[in-house]
C-alpha cells in the first residue's frame, strides 16, 4: 500500500518531486531597512533562488522587494502599500541564497 499524495500535470505525468535537495550558496543576514545586492557565481544551467526568514520586529511602516536578477540577490525598499509578489514587511532577517 502506498502512502503521500500524488501530483500530475495536464498531460497526466506524476510531478511529484517529494523532497527536492538545494545547493545552497550563502545566508545574507539583513537589517530592517537597508538596500542589498550581492552576486555569486552560478554552474552553468542553473538559477539563482532564496528562501526569506525574519528574526526580529518590524521597524517603521516601510516595506522590501527581494528579487533575483541573473546571478545577484537583491533586495530593495518599497512603498508601504505595495504588497505584491516579493514584497516583506520592514523586519531583519536571514535571506537562504541557493541554486536551482
Amino acid at each position: 500500500m502506498a502512502y503521500g499524495f500524488g501530483t500530475w500535470d495536464a498531460n497526466g505525468v506524476d510531478n511529484n518531486t517529494g523532497l527536492v535537495k538545494i545547493n545552497a550558496l550563502g545566508v545574507i543576514t539583513i537589517d530592517a531597512t537597508s538596500n542589498y545586492n550581492q552576486s555569486f557565481s552560478l554552474p552553468s544551467g542553473y538559477s539563482l533562488d532564496y528562501l526569506f526568514q525574519p528574526s526580529g520586529d518590524r521597524s517603521g511602516n516601510g516595506r522590501k522587494r527581494l528579487y533575483t536578477s541573473g546571478s545577484s540577490m537583491i533586495v530593495i525598499q518599497v512603498s508601504s502599500s505595495d504588497y505584491s509578489a516579493g514584497t516583506f514587511p520592514n523586519v531583519p532577517g536571514n535571506i537562504l541564497v541557493f541554486v536551482r
